[in-house]
């Protein structure tokens, strides 16, 4: 769901938007508007559908579940192509950037253009309301347990999806606005772009751990025994952090996730549901799975991939796209041709979608490597080091070297965590995402390392060859490219 949003948000700071080529701007409002609220009607017909057939036919709950989710599905694709063509045909973009005049105030026109999606996003969220106060009603997963206000839930979608998407976005862009603004001589100069492109990414990599513990409204782990198993296992791991956060979902969600480049600011979340839906020694195995993260640097790799790919697109697409005008006339002559800006736009659009399908693509496949890399990092975070190990029978890990080698009681309890989650987060055994593969998997591989232990220095060392190449092949492109476009 947040990749999707990415890719649509960014629609909104295209350089270029296609003209209006059949409406007034006062009917392009008016249409856009009005089908970002038929949008909305239709999801409260359909929450209303799915209530009465929730509660009338309870023994096909997983036959609704099914319908609903398809149905969700869709809806969503329908708010991207409505919004898409608000941009296309109807013109919106060029509604507020030229009739309104506001192109040139900073952030103020990348809103305006995103505002009917982002809305449409948060109707469908409201839309659906009853639907999952239904399912969670008549859910044994989640019974004495209270669900969300209407708006709380609101809130927490917004936070959730919305929040980590967009508040990134919007911070890069207006400090880039801004800086443009102050100095508009200097904006075009090689050396200016490389500056600002090294201070964009140090800002957003030191505020993106503080943004997310305020937007998911994460708080400190309270003191007790598992913090203090926590706080054990990340000194025998050598691993340096500044928080372990809690992070209220309302039972929602059974998750955790560990941010920061940087050894500061750095926090490891672990959501309410993750923490009273599994054992104790399950959440060190899964805090072991967030360490191995940063152990074997990961999100290095990711930022150093999304920057190399960034620059052999954005160098790629020097050479085969047409190029925008130098001069402001040419800039508002263009503006006013619906084919040529729309050649320029769809263009641009074409470009963003292939960046898309290669991030799903590649980014993916290195990401379940990584993943199951990590995998193996939990296990080892709760192994005693014995390869006949039977049980640790409370054996008290926290005084044991940090480079223990893998153990059965290890990898089963890494197995049952991650069995555990899944059942909580009513994820299907067998179902992959681009990220992650299924838990099927990630548990047949681990299962597999119980009987062949040299498996696990196998994939250590065809991973490390994968890495290695996939950033050489991207550094070498990368020069390629630059000698082609100089």
């Amino acid at each position: 769901m947040q990749f999707l949003l990415m890719l649509v948000i960014c629609l909104a700071f295209l350089p270029v938007t296609p003209a209006a080529p059949f409406f007034h701007p006062l009917w392009t409002a008016v249409a856009t508007w009005s089908g970002v609220l038929l949008l909305s009607l239709s999801t409260l017909l359909w929450s209303r559908y799915f209530v009465r057939r929730i509660h009338d036919r309870p023994d096909s709950r997983a036959a609704t579940l099914r319908l609903y989710t398809r149905v969700r599905l869709f809806h969503t694709l329908a708010c991207v192509g409505w919004y898409v063509a608000s941009l296309f045909l109807l013109g919106w973009g060029t509604v507020v950037r030229e009739t309104w005049e506001l192109g040139d105030v900073i952030l103020l026109d990348e809103l305006l253009i995103l505002a009917p999606f982002l809305l449409g996003i948060c109707l469908e969220w409201l839309g659906f309301y009853d639907t999952e106060k239904a399912l969670f009603e008549t859910s044994t997963r989640y019974s004495g347990q209270t669900f969300w206000g209407r708006m709380a839930y609101l809130g927490y979608h917004i936070r959730f999806y919305l929040g980590l998407v967009l508040a990134p976005i919007l911070i890069f862009t207006g400090i880039h606005e801004t800086m443009i603004a102050l100095m508009p001589e200097a904006s075009g100069q090689p050396w200016f772009l490389l500056a600002s492109a090294g201070l964009l990414l140090f800002i957003i990599l030191i505020l993106t751990p503080w943004l997310l513990k305020v937007l998911w409204n994460a708080r400190s782990l309270p003191p007790g025994p598992l913090r203090h198993r926590l706080e054990a296992a990340a000194r025998r791991l050598g691993f340096t952090y500044t928080d372990i956060l809690l992070w209220n979902t309302r039972g929602g969600v059974a998750n955790a996730m560990v941010t920061g480049v940087f050894r500061f600011p750095r926090y490891v979340l672990l959501s309410d549901g993750l923490v009273n839906g599994l054992e104790p020694e399950e959440i060190e195995a899964v805090f072991g799975h967030e360490v191995g993260h940063v152990k074997h640097h990961h999100m290095a790799l990711y930022l150093g991939f999304m920057m190399l790919s960034l620059m052999v697109i954005s160098l790629t697409a020097q050479l085969i796209l047409p190029p925008l005008p130098e001069n402001e006339a040419d800039y508002l002559g263009l503006l006013g041709d619906w084919a040529k800006s729309g050649e320029i736009w769809l263009a641009s659009v074409g470009g963003l979608l292939f960046l898309g399908g290669y991030i799903w693509l590649v980014f993916g496949l290195l990401s379940r490597r990584c993943e199951r890399q990590a995998d193996i990092y939990g296990c080892k975070s709760v192994s005693c080091g014995q390869p006949d190990c039977t049980g640790h029978d409370g054996l008290i890990l926290g005084d044991a070297p940090r480079s223990l080698p893998l153990c059965p009681t290890g990898i089963r309890t890494f197995i049952r965590a991650l069995e555990r989650v899944a059942d909580l987060n009513g994820i299907q055994r067998d179902k992959p995402s681009w990220r992650h593969s299924s838990i099927a998997r990630r548990v047949a591989f681990l299962e597999s390392l119980l009987w062949q232990p040299a498996l696990e220095p196998q994939f250590q060392r065809r991973l490390f060859l994968t890495k290695l190449g996939l950033v050489t092949a991207l550094s070498v492109a990368v020069v390629v490219l630059v000698v082609l476009t100089s």
